[in-house]
């Protein structure tokens, strides 16, 4: 799986690394509408961000489960643990 390409610039009006400095904004819906505008045309070509942007989510998502069954590490079942580790590995090599 590829991550964003911090070196990729044409992509319109977004580059990749504008695109991960921004993805919070854009997950919790405040970013101005052109800049929602641009982010979704970046996602629209961008195969690798695209991958990121449902990594984020993904961890994000664990994450809540985590906290929503407590903060001992103990309450995540072994499947969530696995999984929020693969979302990082995959972060990581992205």
């Amino acid at each position: 799986m590829t991550g964003p390409d911090p070196d990729v610039v044409d992509r319109g009006s977004l580059n990749c690394r504008e695109f991960v400095e921004i993805v919070t904004d854009y997950i919790e819906d405040d970013l101005p509408r052109a800049a929602r505008a641009d982010f979704d045309h970046h996602l629209d070509v961008c195969v690798g961000c695209t991958n990121y942007l449902d990594q984020v989510r993904a961890t994000i998502a664990l994450s809540r489960t985590a906290v929503l069954r407590g903060t001992d590490g103990d309450a995540l079942t072994q499947s969530a643990r696995e999984a929020l580790f693969e979302a990082f590995r995959r972060s990581r090599n992205a």
